[in-house]
């Protein structure tokens, strides 16, 4: 059994929770964690003994060194069966375990019912407006936009290629005010 400092973190709600490094801070305090805790297991763990066991379901474990970048787990190690123990008994005392949250819907029927709506909303847009698509350079990220857009999503995009479609639509919007 160790200290260990633990941030736990609400993402803002148009961030999603794989690409959140931050967030709003809900609890920050310390948690007592028995060595023979699985990675995989540390975030329901310590969310569970800090009475808070709702907020595993959409949650997601960071290990920060002191002042350093945060990292996920799966940067951490490659076997999320390791004991926390192995990982981090020897630096307890200068990590930081981030737990970021991302609170569920109660309303799930009406979140659909939204999510086909922006989706239809999307669709109509481009079919009036398909030459905005000429303006991404990229070819793979375009092709992503276009699965996007049929209602296809990708299983999993990466940090690079959400950041090539935030930009595409911020020179987009840039484009649009200097028309104004």
């Amino acid at each position: 059994m160790f200290p260990v400092r633990v941030a736990v973190e609400t993402v803002r709600a148009q961030h999603c929770l794989t690409c959140a490094h931050d967030g709003h801070i809900l609890i920050d305090t310390y948690a007592i964690v028995s060595g023979a805790t699985v990675l995989s297991q540390l975030v329901d763990t310590v969310l569970s003994a800090l009475g808070h066991p709702q907020l595993a379901v959409n949650a997601r474990g960071l290990v920060q060194v002191n002042n350093w970048k945060a990292l996920p787990f799966e940067q951490i190690t490659d076997n999320q069966e390791d004991t926390v123990h192995t990982l981090f008994k020897d630096i307890s005392g200068h990590i930081t375990l981030r737990i970021l949250t991302k609170p569920s819907t109660s309303d799930s029927a009406s979140t659909q019912c939204i999510t086909d709506l922006k989706q239809r909303l999307l669709k109509t847009a481009i079919s009036k407006n398909p030459q905005i698509l000429n303006s991404v350079d990229n070819q793979q990220i375009k092709d992503l936009i276009t699965q996007i857009i049929a209602g296809d999503d990708p299983t999993i995009l990466n940090h690079e290629q959400i950041n090539a479609i935030n930009e595409w639509l911020e020179t987009l919007d840039q484009g649009d005010e200097r028309r104004r």
